[in-house]
C-alpha cells in the first residue's frame, strides 16, 4: 500500500493541481448554491480550491523559477502586485474568517475557475484529437465548447458583473464593520489590503493592466460614487438631515479619508526613481 501511495504521488502534477483546485472551486460553488447557500463547509471549499489552483501558479512562477540578483531585488512589488496573489490573499481572508457564507464574495472566483476549467478542456482535448485519441467523449465536448463559446461572448458583460460585486462586497463589509458584526473588522481590513494591493500599479504609473480589471473596478466604484451623491442631493433638497449626512459624504469621507487611503505608500513596494514611468493626464 504505501509504495502504492508514493506512485500516486509521484504521478500527480502541479498542472492536475490547478486544475483540480479550479474544479473543486465550481464544484463547491454550485453544491453551495444548490445547498441554498446555508453551507459553510461548501463555502469554505470553494476557497480551499482556489488556494490550490492560484497556489500552483505562484509557486511555479515565484519559487520553482530560478531567480537572478536583479529579479530578487524585484520580487516583492512583483508578488503583490500579481493579481494571482491579490486573489489568493482575500480568498484566505475569507477562508480563515467565514462563519458563515457571503454572496458577493463568489462570483469572481467562480468567473475565473469556469474560464481556466472550460480554456483547459479544450486545449487538452485538441492535443488528444491530434493523436487520435479522445479526451473527453465527444457530445461531451460539443456542449463544453457551446458554452465556451456563450461564455467568451459574454464574457465583457461576466467580468464587469464580478467587479460590481467586488464593488458592492465593500460596501457590505463596510456596513457589517459599523455594525460590529462577527469578524468584520477583520474582514474589512483584509479587504481594503486587497484593494490598496490592486492600486499599487495605478498608483506608480497610472497604467492597469488588462488582466487585473483594477480600471474596471476604479471606474465601478467612481459609478457607485456618482450614484450616492446624486441620491443624497435629491433628497437633501427635501430632508435638511440627509443634508448633514451628504457634507460628510461629500467633505470627510470623499475627500479625506478616500483620499489618504489612496495616498497610502506600502513599504518597499514604491518605484525606484528609473522604473517611474511619465504621469498621464487623468483630468
Amino acid at each position: 500500500m504505501p509504495t502504492d501511495y508514493k506512485k500516486y504521488l509521484k504521478n500527480i502534477s502541479y498542472e492536475k493541481l490547478w486544475f483540480f483546485g479550479h474544479c473543486l472551486t465550481l464544484a463547491s460553488a454550485l453544491l453551495y448554491a444548490l445547498s441554498f447557500c446555508t453551507s459553510t463547509k461548501l463555502y469554505k471549499l470553494i476557497f480551499v480550491g482556489v488556494l490550490l489552483s492560484f497556489g500552483v501558479q505562484l509557486t511555479q512562477k515565484y519559487i520553482l523559477t530560478p531567480k537572478t540578483k536583479s529579479t530578487k531585488k524585484k520580487s516583492l512589488k512583483k508578488v503583490i502586485s500579481d493579481v494571482n496573489f491579490q486573489y489568493f490573499f482575500i480568498a484566505l481572508i475569507w477562508l480563515i474568517t467565514a462563519s458563515k457564507g457571503n454572496l458577493l464574495s463568489i462570483p469572481p472566483f467562480l468567473i475565473f475557475s469556469s474560464f481556466h476549467i472550460l480554456s483547459y478542456v479544450y486545449k487538452k482535448n485538441e492535443k488528444s484529437s491530434s493523436k487520435n485519441t479522445s479526451f473527453i467523449p465527444e457530445s461531451a465536448m460539443t456542449f463544453l465548447v457551446n458554452l465556451e463559446i456563450i461564455l467568451r461572448n459574454h464574457r465583457g458583460k461576466l467580468v464587469n458583473a464580478s467587479s460590481m460585486c467586488e464593488v458592492y462586497l465593500f460596501v457590505q463589509l463596510l456596513f457589517k464593520a459599523i455594525t460590529f458584526q462577527s469578524k468584520s473588522w477583520i474582514q474589512l481590513i483584509g479587504y481594503l489590503i486587497f484593494i490598496k494591493m490592486r492600486l499599487i500599479d495605478y498608483n506608480d504609473t497610472k497604467e492597469v493592466s488588462q488582466e487585473n480589471n483594477t480600471q474596471l473596478l476604479i471606474n465601478n466604484f467612481i459609478s457607485l460614487d456618482q450614484r450616492i451623491s446624486i441620491a443624497l442631493t435629491k433628497f437633501s433638497s427635501s430632508n435638511p438631515s440627509v443634508k448633514t449626512v451628504q457634507n460628510v459624504y461629500e467633505k470627510t469621507i470623499k475627500n479625506v479619508i478616500i483620499k489618504q487611503f489612496i495616498n497610502i505608500k506600502i513599504p518597499f513596494l514604491s518605484s525606484a526613481p528609473e522604473e517611474k514611468v511619465k504621469k498621464q493626464n487623468w483630468g
